[in-house]
């Protein structure tokens, strides 16, 4: 049974989070180098537990096998190369993402300290080979570790976001090599300071936001502005309700959201990455298109006949011969007194065909 709840949790983890795969390795390596826990090979729980996580991933196995696995092929093209020597082509991107991993959870390690005074840990008798030290170092470390590894030789640039569920067990590490005594006086000053750091970092976060970066970042970006002068634009010409919009895929996606309409997202023009997507009925009902050159997360680089600045690309010209390109527009920034930036957009309109 546990075997099953193992595979199910699993399962679910990688569908969460593809990065769920590197907690995955670390049990494998931790059933291989731990003499006791070898022996689940020898038991049936084991592939059970293994045939139950397939089945969970097996839909979304199937759906990226529709779809042209767009999703692996972004992973896999995270490939970022800024220096031309082995450290820039290798480690930079690894060793930053590593560092701001353990960054972003000190935070956590700081509160930690507030549950003192500490005792040095005793040795865990106990049958199971889950509470070994070995076991938490495997897995608190250990996806981690393997996802930095990976990310050398493939040249990966990984966001330090993505680590930080990859640290999900070190607390029990940390718990058991520093027993935190338990006292209602530690746990109410555990409790202030998480109270006390929560506040001083909105505090600093909204000091920083409102006079330092202030119409710089994407908390300015005027994607509301932007989605409802665009779906204004369309009804004043057609009076029908936007159904779709087309070309980058944050513009885009920020005009579906805000739009009243809502419109389906045609994004990047690439149908591998527009599940539902009917062309047939795109060209009858018409579309907006915009671009805003930055094509900086996509799978495959950049479009085929990518013109930027002040052009769309030349193959989505050549295959939509009807649409309409508009004056380039700029909207600006939301709280942009001091850098006055603005947003530019290339905005065309694809008419219906009734």
């Amino acid at each position: 049974r546990d075997w099953l709840l193992t595979g199910a949790v699993l399962g679910l983890a990688l569908m969460s989070k593809y990065s769920g795969i590197f907690l995955v390795f670390s049990l494998f390596i931790f059933l291989l180098v731990n003499s006791e826990a070898r022996k689940s090979f020898q038991k049936m729980g084991l592939y059970l537990g293994v045939i139950v996580g397939s089945l969970i991933c097996l839909p979304h196995l199937i759906w990226l096998s529709h779809h042209d696995w767009v999703t692996v092929r972004y992973l896999m093209n995270r490939e970022v190369v800024t220096d031309p020597g082995i450290f820039g082509q290798y480690f930079y991107y690894p060793l930053t993402f590593l560092r701001d991993t353990f960054y972003n959870v000190s935070i956590s390690f700081m509160l930690f300290l507030f549950v003192s005074p500490f005792s040095r840990a005793s040795h865990i008798k106990t049958q199971s080979v889950l509470n070994s030290a070995q076991f938490l170092w495997i897995v608190g470390l250990g996806p981690l570790l393997l996802a930095t590894l990976l990310a050398i030789p493939l040249r990966w640039s990984l966001r330090s976001e993505w680590g930080v569920p990859m640290l999900g067990c070190i607390g029990l590490l940390l718990v058991y090599y520093v027993r935190p005594s338990e006292s209602v006086r530690s746990i109410n000053r555990f409790l202030i300071a998480v109270v006390t750091l929560m506040g001083l970092t909105v505090l600093a976060h909204y000091i920083i936001s409102a006079h330092l970066t202030a119409g710089k970042g994407s908390a300015d970006y005027p994607a509301k502005t932007i989605a409802l002068s665009v779906t204004q634009l369309w009804h004043d010409r057609y009076h029908r309700p936007l159904k779709y919009v087309a070309g980058s895929r944050y513009v885009a996606g920020y005009i579906a959201f805000y739009s009243p309409d809502h419109p389906r997202v045609f994004s990047e023009w690439n149908e591998n990455y527009s599940n539902g997507i009917d062309l047939a009925d795109l060209k009858k009902e018409g579309a907006v298109f915009v671009e805003d050159g930055f094509y900086g997360t996509t799978v495959e680089g950049l479009p085929e006949g990518y013109a930027w600045p002040g052009h769309f690309p030349t193959s989505v010209i050549h295959r939509y011969p009807h649409l309409k390109i508009l004056p380039m527009a700029t909207f600006p920034y939301c709280r942009n007194k001091k850098t006055h930036d603005v947003e530019t957009l290339l905005v065309g309109i694809l008419p219906p065909l009734s």
